[in-house]
């Protein structure tokens, strides 16, 4: 599994990130950094759009958003072993 070293210890930097890197293949620190980087980008140029989003799009993306990571395709087997006692 990839150990992002340096990024871990910023701020925002969380290990739902660092999931999404390895699923998407990534198995070096770079993977890390290079997701990092985007995100950045991404801040920079697209925040200005953010005030023509309504609230309730974005509450919406949000939930959408937690739902995927929760991963609830393996809740089943999550209760099958007992891991969520």
């Amino acid at each position: 599994t990839m150990k992002p070293q340096i990024l871990s210890t910023w701020p925002g930097y969380t290990a739902a990130a660092a999931m999404r890197d390895v699923f998407a293949g990534g198995t070096t620190p770079v993977a890390g950094m290079v997701h990092a980087l985007v995100i950045l980008l991404i801040f920079l140029f697209a925040a200005p759009l953010a005030n023509y989003l309504a609230l309730p799009a974005l509450e919406g993306l949000l939930l959408l958003t937690a739902w995927n990571m929760s991963e609830p395709h393996h809740w089943h087997s999550y209760v099958n072993s007992g891991a969520c006692l």
